[in-house]
């Protein structure tokens, strides 16, 4: 497969970690083999449009996030790492993300007077 089915699939495996789906849950929930979610994420089959749609459902994403990705590089950590904590608080439950913010911030707290 050519750069975009790799850089789409590698994009859709971050997406789906970042979500704490194994490809097994994402792809039932997708409705689709699991042994097909592996060959996108791989970049070894292309992936249809309805599948896509589907895949995006899933993951309750927007449309265009599969597609942010770079084709000749990577995304860097720092990026990642946000990414992911952005999608931890997306996917959680309405009423529990106060209490995440709320942890985060004591978090930081936490660092900021280590350094000191």
């Amino acid at each position: 497969m050519g750069a975009l089915a790799q850089g789409l699939g590698r994009r859709l495996q971050q997406l789906r970690k970042a979500s704490g789906l194994t490809q097994e849950k994402l792809a039932a929930l997708a409705g689709i083999d699991p042994k097909y979610m592996g060959s996108i994420e791989r970049g070894e089959k292309s992936v249809s449009l309805e599948v896509l749609e589907r895949l995006i459902c899933a993951l309750k994403i927007e449309p265009y996030e599969p597609f942010l990705f770079a084709l000749k590089g990577r995304k860097s950590p720092e990026k990642a790492e946000e990414e992911t904590l952005v999608n931890l608080i997306r996917h959680s439950e309405k009423d529990a993300r106060p209490l995440l913010i709320h942890l985060a911030e004591g978090v930081l707290r936490w660092v900021q007077r280590r350094k000191r």
